[in-house]
């Protein structure tokens, strides 16, 4: 048999109340989301613990488990609950969608001064860097080119 006994998520859970009212149940909604990607642990029973050090299963299952938690609670995705059903225009999909203040423009300009992470071949040549630059922002990374 295989199994997990136990899964341990940690990281920031943020609960949005939104539009607030004067009576029960005081907001329209609640968006509830992960800024970041949390930590997931799981603890494996049966003939998964064996594998678990020799064998990608247990880890790719964790992989899986994590990138479906970020597609459905890591920013800009979240999952949204409508608590006052009375409302005439019960919209979800605002509970789920973002309300921004402003926007976040990242430009990578040059870098200086790295340190050599390929060595040169040719004696008396220096070596050189194949640098990149990894932004991540919730459940989103990006790239830049070599």
């Amino acid at each position: 048999k295989v199994g997990v006994s136990n899964i341990d998520l940690r990281g920031r859970l943020l609960v949005s109340m939104n539009h607030l009212m004067p009576r029960p149940p005081f907001a329209y909604g609640l968006s509830l989301y992960f800024p970041n990607p949390p930590t997931l642990t799981m603890d494996w029973r049966g003939i998964a613990t064996m594998l678990e050090g020799v064998s990608t299963v247990p880890r790719m299952a964790k992989k899986v488990a994590l990138r479906q938690l970020c597609n459905h609670m890591v920013l800009p995705n979240r999952i949204a609950v409508v608590l006052d059903r009375r409302a005439e225009n019960t919209d979800i999909f605002w509970l789920k969608s973002s309300h921004y203040d402003g926007v976040l423009t990242v430009s990578v300009i040059r870098a200086e001064k790295l340190p050599v992470g390929d060595p040169s071949w040719v004696p008396g040549l220096p070596g050189s860097s194949d640098p990149f630059v990894v932004v991540k922002l919730g459940a989103q990374e990006y790239q830049t080119g070599v």
